[in-house]
């Protein structure tokens, strides 16, 4: 009893004073521009992330893990209560609606950004901010939900060679205690199977019905061989400033050897930050095997899909 009787009273205090300035803050959001960095994992995006974080206009963050976690979660309960409803002879008035399941996703998932805002500026003033950005790679299997969300969203998706992503995942997530293979290359035929052609393909397909001006791909491999175009296109994907010197702050943001604590790319550390390069699977897997790899990879994809399966 007494629980409850402290919730109610704080809740009585956020309804009092807190929920008119709770609703400025989305509109506060709907005056940004809104986006996502999402990808299979180990394909850049957080490279991305970093980069996107140091323009003076764009604060990225994560993982909100909107997509995967808190909208599907709450659509489910939405769906429940309306299916109680029904089960009990409510009718339409005692239910809600396509609309209001989307406008309170909007709330709950305004609240993430809103707190990205709050936490993530960095030295940026809000005044100077123009677009809000959420990393989290697992969002590339919700696009449809979010995109419902947010209609005006910008989707990212990073891409990066199947083999280089195993085998980054294999260092990463063995030492994380994640996975369950006992060789990287039993793992990399999971990664490339079971997460990294699945997701790229939901990400494709949303992508098609999105257009161009919604969806883009963020290559890993053509950001190493020009990372001041590739970051030129992302920019203005967003529709942010694209400058040489907003270009140089971003790159300079994501740069290997400030985010790695001094190492250059190719110098390996146990670390998330592991190498930064591209080609090192031929240092772990044998030809043969990566273009396996490569097949696996292609046969999850769709044929109109797999144009970027192989760097």
């Amino acid at each position: 009893m007494v629980k409850h009787e402290t919730e109610a009273k704080a809740a009585k205090s956020a309804g009092q004073n807190g929920f008119s300035e709770w609703q400025n803050q989305s509109r506060l959001i709907e005056s940004l521009t809104t986006g996502f960095v999402v990808g299979p994992p180990k394909c850049g995006t957080t490279w991305l992330m970093n980069c996107l974080n140091g323009h003076p206009q764009i604060v990225c963050g994560g993982e909100c893990n909107g997509g995967r976690v808190l909208l599907t979660g709450l659509l489910s309960l939405m769906r429940a209560f309306n299916a109680h409803q029904v089960k009990y002879g409510q009718g339409p008035a005692a239910q809600l609606t396509d609309a209001d399941a989307v406008f309170l996703m909007r709330q709950a998932a305004d609240r993430q950004f809103v707190n990205l805002l709050a936490n993530g500026r960095g030295g940026k003033r809000l005044e100077e901010v123009r677009c809000v950005i959420d990393k989290t790679p697992s969002n590339a299997q919700h696009l449809p939900l979010l995109s419902a969300v947010y209609a005006q969203a910008k989707f990212v998706c990073c891409v990066r060679d199947v083999r280089d992503g195993a085998v980054s995942g294999w260092f990463h997530f063995r030492k994380q205690k994640w996975i369950k293979e006992t060789s990287i290359e039993e793992y990399a035929k999971a990664y490339a199977t079971q997460t990294w052609a699945p997701m790229l393909k939901a990400a494709r397909s949303a992508g098609t019905a999105l257009g161009p001006a919604r969806y883009m791909e963020w290559s890993y491999e053509r950001s190493k061989e020009n990372p001041g175009e590739e970051m030129r296109r992302v920019l203005n994907f967003l529709g942010m400033a694209s400058d040489d010197a907003s270009i140089r702050s971003c790159l300079n943001a994501g740069d290997f050897a400030k985010v790695s604590g001094g190492r250059k790319p190719g110098e390996e550390a146990d670390s998330f930050y592991r190498k930064g390069v591209v080609g090192d699977h031929a240092n772990h897997l044998s030809e043969e095997f990566g273009q396996e790899l490569l097949r696996m990879a292609e046969d999850v994809l769709e044929p109109s899909l797999a144009a970027n399966a192989r760097a």
